[in-house]
């Protein structure tokens, strides 16, 4: 039997069984012991997990105890830190991990000694994510015609960096009278940003709408949370999806982007190069500060340089439409069915 441990409710499922991880690390000494006694009662003969190691690092010393393996699951958001990596070393002697890109399997390895295998990148169910061909007609319902619009869906944390999006925006309007960026994030959110402020802040007004605000894109893709179909009908509202972040594990927003047809401009941080290939520029961070939370390096973007990369890819359809293309191309390759397969691969080779 697999047990397998993530942050969330737990819920029984065929053939395996899934176990919360406390959010707190001071709730996981008495967690620990419970974790043991029921890998033992439920006689488990791996441990797999599914969020970040500061979660889960108190499996290492349950696989010891119970005699089984364990399996990491890690998204990495840059290069780990030394402290990271001593980490690792100490609390996955009896683990491996399984990264999300090759990008983050060289950096693992570059700077500790835990083992790691094969790569199991995130992927798409087939046709989820599409080009839609009434695209225009949906621009024309949204009040988007004649207009580039940069769009962008993740939400609203400091890593995301959101604020570094305004800024550059903001430099982009100085010389771009038909640009308008539309954002599907809670604009309050307590993890990130106030983005409502940050548009009065660079004086951008109607130039940034929100989709919780906006009820002419909320009659095209919906409201509240959206469904599948509300959000393949926002992608294909954007000309270019905008991503400054500090970093992604994979970057899912940013394959989901490019299945519909959508460029993206991002940091060139993280996973971001493999999971957008020749779908999209990547722009270079000015520089990289430690996460003492998550352990990693994390890039900081120079909003001027962001900006200057958007603003060549504006008024140059042709350009968008080659990668665009490309694009296309590189999304069928990330599937949900690759990457059921590939853990099916690493499960079977654990016995």
């Amino acid at each position: 039997m697999l047990g397998a441990y993530y942050h969330g409710p737990a819920r029984g499922m065929h053939g395996y069984t899934l176990l919360p991880c406390p959010a707190s690390t001071g709730f996981q000494s008495g967690f620990e012991e419970l974790v043991v006694q029921l890998s033992r009662k439920l006689r488990l003969d791996l441990l797999v997990s599914f969020t970040l190691l500061r979660r889960v690092a108190y499996l290492g010393r349950v696989a010891s105890r119970i005699g089984r393996k364990w399996l990491c699951y890690l998204p990495m958001d840059g290069p780990p830190t030394p402290g990271l990596a001593e980490r690792l070393d100490g609390e996955m002697q009896n683990g491996c991990l399984i990264l999300l890109s090759n990008t983050a399997k060289q950096q693992i390895e570059s700077s500790c000694s835990v083992k790691t295998g094969l790569p199991i990148p995130l992927g798409l169910p087939a046709g989820q994510y599409v080009p839609l061909p009434e695209r225009q007609r949906l621009r024309a319902d949204a009040g988007l015609q004649d207009m580039i619009v940069l769009g962008r869906t993740d939400r609203n944390t400091h890593r995301k960096n959101y604020a570094a999006l305004f800024e550059a925006f903001g430099v982009l309007c100085e010389s771009l009278d038909d640009v308008v960026l539309v954002i599907h994030a809670d604009p309050a959110d307590p993890f990130g940003k106030d983005l409502r402020l940050l548009r009065r802040f660079y004086r951008l007004g109607q130039r940034v709408r929100f989709t919780c605000d906006d009820e002419r894109i909320q009659s095209v893709v919906g409201t509240g949370v959206l469904d599948e179909a509300g959000m393949r009908r926002l992608y294909n509202l954007f000309d270019i999806y905008v991503s400054p972040t500090q970093g992604e594990g994979f970057g899912m927003t940013l394959l989901e982007s490019i299945a519909c047809g959508v460029p993206v401009v991002v940091t060139d941080w993280g996973s971001a190069r493999e999971t957008v290939g020749p779908g999209g520029l990547l722009v270079p961070p000015q520089r990289a500060s430690p996460d003492p939370e998550r352990g990693v390096l994390l890039a900081e973007m120079a909003p001027a340089a962001f900006a200057e990369v958007v603003h060549s890819l504006c008024h140059d359809p042709t350009h968008r439409r080659s990668l665009s293309a490309k694009g296309l191309d590189h999304a069928n390759t990330f599937t949900t069915k690759r990457t059921v397969a590939a853990w099916l691969d690493v499960l079977v080779s654990q016995h």
